[in-house]
C-alpha cells in the first residue's frame, strides 16, 4: 500500500475517516440496535453462501477481471449481500420527489470523503441509516443513499460499481464551470433564440422602402429554438486552462443532450464519439484503476422513451449515458438483484442496460416474475446459462436432474420455481430525516462551500445567516480566485424584501432586487458608488405613478411617471454641489450622501402627455423652470396639423418682463394672453420642489447596501 493510497485526499481536503467512525461506534453500547445490525437470520446466511459461489464461479471464469463487490462488512462487522443494504424509502418532503432535487440533496446532505484505497471499493459498506446519523460518507454511501430514495419516489434506480476518472473519484470542480452560471447562461440563450424567432413589427413609412430580406421560415427558427435549449440544458460544462473568462467555445459535433466543454488540449479519456475529452491525468498513478460508485436511472417520470441517465451522487449531476465521464462498469445492484457487466470491453456510451438480456448482464439470483416475462425468445436464449450456472453453484435442489432438461414438463417448471433462492429483505431500518434535519439542508451548520472553474459557491439553510442569505456566488477573474469580478448574493425572509444582489467591485456597481411588498414598492436600485443611482419601482403599488428614479449624484436627477390624473410623464431637475458652507437659497435639497455638500437647484423640468379634453394651445406639453435665472418657460402641445406650438415665458422680475413683452418674438406669446397668471405658474414651481425634496429625502431611496456582519466580510 502506497503513502498515495493511505493519505487520499478530496479536491477541500478531506481524508477518509470511515474506519475511525466505525472504531468510535462499535465501543459504544449497541444493546439497542435491530438484530438485523449484529448477526444474519438464516435465510441470509444461506443467501451470503449462494452469492460466495457464484463469486467463486466467476473468479474462475473470468480470472482476469477484478473480483465482484458483492458481500460487504456493514459498520458492525458482520457480512452483508449489498442488494440488502438498499432501503427504498420515500421520504415526507415534496421538495424530494424529483430526480434532480433529489440528487441535489443528498450530495449537499452529506459531507464527502474519498476512499480508503483509491483501487478498492470499501471494506465497510454501513446501512444508509447510519449514514444520514455521520452526514457523511464516500462515494458508495452516497450511492446507496440516493438510490434508497429514487427507489422510494417510484424510479428504476441502480448503484453503479465501477472506475472513474481521478477529478470524478475526488470531487474536484476546480475546471468545471458552476451549474448557477450554466444555468443562467442556456436561460439567456433560450431567451435570445424565442426572441430571434419572434417575426419583427415592421412600422409602415411612406418615407422609407421596406427592406427586402432572405425569407425565413419562422417554424424552422422555434425548432432551432427549443434544439438549441434542449442542446444546452447540461449539468457539467468544463474549460481548459487556458480558456478566457467567457469560457471556451462549442465544439462541432457536440452533444445534443448536453454540452459539456473540457480541455480542448489534453487527451481522450477513452470516450470518444462524443466530442468530449477529460482533463489531462498522465501522472495518475491510478488511472484507469480508480474505484467509484454512482446511480444509473432508466426512465425518469413523464419520459415515455425511458431515457437512461447517470447521477453523480457527490455533486448532484446528472449525465446522459453517452455524455458520462465514466470509465468502466463492473456491476450494478438495487433491492431486487445484482447484475454483472458482461459487456466488458464496450464503452459505457455503447453499452445497454438490458438486463433481462443474459449476453450483456448476468444476473446473481434469478427473478421468476421477469424470466416469465422476458418472452420465449429471451427464454430460449438464456435457457442453456441458466442451467450451467445452476449446476456450477449446484446449490438448487432437483438442479443435477432436471436442469439439463430446459425446464421441459409442466411438473419440473414448478419444482424450479420452488427451489429458487430470492433475495432476503434489507436488514436497514427505516430511513428517517427529521424535518428540522431536512430544513438544515447542509449539516451541521447549515452551510456548504463548493469551489469552481474562476467561481466559489457558498450555500446557506434557510434563516440561518444572519442577513438571511441563502446563497453567495462569487466570480474571478483568475483560476487562482484572488481578484473577484462579480458577487451575487440571494436572499430569503428578509424584513425589507431583499431578494437578490449582485456586486461588481472592479466597476463600484450594486445591483439589489426586492420582492413586492417593501415600503415603498421599490423594485430594483442599481448604483454605481458615488457616481450614479438608478431606482424601478412597482408602479401598480404606488399612488403617484412614479416608475423610474435616476440620479447622477450631484449633477441631474430623473423621474419618469405613468398612470396620473395630471398627465404627468417626466420630472427632472438639474443641480450643483455647493460646499462652501454659505447661506444657501430656499431652493436647496439635501444631497442624501454622506458628504455634506448641499444640492443648490439650478432648472426643473415638468413633461406632460397629451391631454385630449383640452386644446392643444392650453395644454401645457413642457414646463421648464430656471430658477437661477428667475425664468419660468411654458411650451404648449402641437395642435394637429401644426408645426408650430404655443410658447409662453414668465419672468419672476416685473422689469424684465415688462422689457420682453415689448419685444415678444413669433411664437411666443404673453402668459396673461393664455389666462396663466404669474402667482399660478409659481404656485406650480413650489410643488414641483417640493416633491423633488420629498422623493430626495424619502426611505424609499435610501438603497445604501447593509454593513457587513462580523465573520461574514466577503470582500
Amino acid at each position: 500500500m502506497s503513502a498515495d493510497d493511505v493519505y487520499a485526499y478530496s479536491s477541500e481536503g478531506r481524508q477518509s475517516t470511515k474506519q475511525r467512525r466505525v472504531k468510535v461506534l462499535n465501543d459504544s453500547d449497541v444493546r439497542d440496535l435491530p438484530e438485523s445490525y449484529t448477526c444474519n437470520s438464516n435465510k441470509e446466511e444461506l443467501c451470503l453462501e449462494f452469492v460466495r459461489h457464484f463469486n467463486a464461479n466467476y473468479e474462475r471464469l473470468y480470472p482476469e477481471r477484478k473480483p465482484l463487490f458483492l458481500i460487504c462488512p456493514n459498520e458492525y462487522g458482520v457480512d452483508k449481500f449489498v442488494c440488502t443494504t438498499v432501503r427504498p424509502t420515500l421520504l415526507p418532503f415534496r421538495e424530494v420527489y424529483d430526480l434532480e432535487k433529489t440528487a441535489e440533496f443528498v450530495s449537499n446532505y452529506l459531507d464527502y470523503e474519498p476512499l480508503e484505497i483509491p483501487t478498492e471499493p470499501p471494506s465497510c459498506l454501513p446501512s444508509p441509516a447510519q449514514v444520514i446519523g455521520w452526514s457523511v460518507g464516500d462515494s458508495y454511501d452516497f450511492a446507496v443513499l440516493l438510490t434508497s430514495f429514487l427507489l422510494g419516489a417510484g424510479y428504476d434506480a441502480f448503484v453503479v460499481s465501477g472506475t472513474a476518472p481521478r477529478w470524478v473519484t475526488l470531487r474536484d470542480m476546480s475546471r468545471s464551470k458552476c451549474p448557477l452560471v450554466v444555468a443562467e447562461a442556456v436561460a439567456q440563450e433560450a431567451k435570445d433564440a424565442e426572441i430571434a424567432a419572434q417575426p419583427a413589427e415592421e412600422k409602415p413609412s411612406k418615407y422609407m422602402i421596406n427592406p427586402r430580406g432572405v425569407p425565413s421560415s419562422q417554424f424552422q427558427a422555434k425548432e432551432e429554438a427549443k434544439r438549441r435549449a434542449a442542446a444546452a440544458k447540461p449539468t457539467q460544462e468544463w474549460v481548459s486552462d487556458d480558456d478566457s473568462e467567457d469560457g471556451g467555445e462549442k465544439k462541432e459535433g457536440g452533444p445534443e443532450v448536453a454540452e459539456s466543454k473540457y480541455d480542448s488540449d489534453v487527451e481522450n479519456m477513452g470516450f470518444t464519439g462524443n466530442g468530449l475529452s477529460a482533463p489531462k491525468e498522465d501522472d495518475d498513478e491510478h488511472k484507469g484503476k480508480r474505484m467509484h460508485a454512482w446511480v444509473l436511472v432508466r426512465g425518469r417520470k413523464g419520459d415515455p422513451e425511458k431515457t437512461m441517465v447517470f447521477v453523480e451522487p457527490t455533486t448532484g449531476t446528472v449525465y446522459p449515458v453517452a455524455e458520462a465521464p465514466y470509465l468502466s462498469i463492473d456491476g450494478i445492484w438495487n433491492n431486487k438483484n445484482f447484475w454483472v457487466n458482461m459487456q466488458a470491453k464496450v464503452p459505457i456510451q455503447n453499452m445497454s442496460f438490458d438486463t433481462l438480456n443474459t449476453d450483456f448482464w448476468e444476473y446473481v439470483f434469478i427473478d421468476p416474475a421477469n424470466t416469465a416475462s422476458s418472452g420465449g425468445a429471451a427464454a430460449e436464449d438464456g435457457a442453456e446459462e441458466e442451467v450451467d450456472i445452476t449446476a456450477a453453484l449446484d446449490l438448487t435442489a432437483g438442479a443435477e436432474g432436471g436442469g439439463d432438461e430446459g425446464g421441459e414438463g409442466k411438473g419440473a417448471d414448478e419444482e424450479d420455481e420452488e427451489n429458487i433462492l430470492d433475495i432476503p429483505p434489507s436488514w436497514v431500518s427505516k430511513l428517517v430525516i427529521e424535518r428540522s434535519s431536512f430544513k438544515l439542508k447542509y449539516p451541521p451548520v447549515g452551510q456548504r462551500t463548493l469551489l469552481y472553474h474562476k467561481a466559489k459557491l457558498e450555500l446557506f439553510a434557510e434563516n440561518m445567516h444572519l442577513q438571511g442569505t441563502v446563497s453567495r456566488l462569487t466570480l474571478y477573474k483568475d483560476r487562482a480566485q484572488t481578484v473577484v469580478k462579480e458577487c451575487r448574493e440571494a436572499f430569503t425572509n428578509r424584513h425589507d424584501k431583499l431578494a437578490e444582489r449582485i456586486r461588481f467591485p472592479l466597476e463600484g456597481k450594486t445591483v439589489e432586487r426586492f420582492l413586492p411588498g417593501r415600503a415603498g414598492s421599490l423594485k430594483e436600485s442599481i448604483e454605481w458608488t458615488g457616481r450614479r443611482r438608478e431606482v424601478y419601482l412597482y408602479v401598480s403599488a404606488r399612488q403617484d405613478g412614479l416608475v423610474k428614479r435616476e440620479e447622477d449624484i450631484g449633477r441631474k436627477i430623473t423621474e419618469l411617471f405613468e398612470g396620473r390624473t395630471d398627465n404627468l410623464v417626466y420630472r427632472s431637475v438639474s443641480v450643483r454641489e455647493d460646499s462652501s458652507g454659505a447661506t444657501k437659497p430656499q431652493h436647496t435639497l439635501p444631497s442624501g450622501e454622506p458628504s455634506t455638500a448641499d444640492l443648490v437647484t439650478q432648472k426643473m423640468t415638468l413633461k406632460f402627455a397629451r391631454n385630449p379634453d383640452k386644446p392643444a394651445d392650453q395644454d401645457i406639453a413642457k414646463r421648464t423652470f430656471y430658477l437661477q435665472e428667475g425664468r419660468i418657460r411654458t411650451l404648449y402641445h402641437y395642435a394637429e396639423s401644426r408645426i408650430t406650438r404655443e410658447t409662453t415665458t414668465h419672468y419672476k422680475d416685473r422689469h424684465v418682463a415688462a422689457q420682453h413683452n415689448k419685444s415678444t418674438s413669433l411664437g411666443a406669446t404673453d402668459a396673461n394672453e393664455v389666462g396663466e397668471s404669474l402667482a399660478a405658474v409659481l404656485s406650480a414651481e413650489r410643488d414641483c420642489l417640493q416633491e423633488i425634496r420629498r422623493a430626495q429625502v424619502s426611505e424609499v431611496f435610501d438603497t445604501a447596501p447593509a454593513p457587513p456582519i462580523a465573520n461574514h466580510s466577503h470582500f
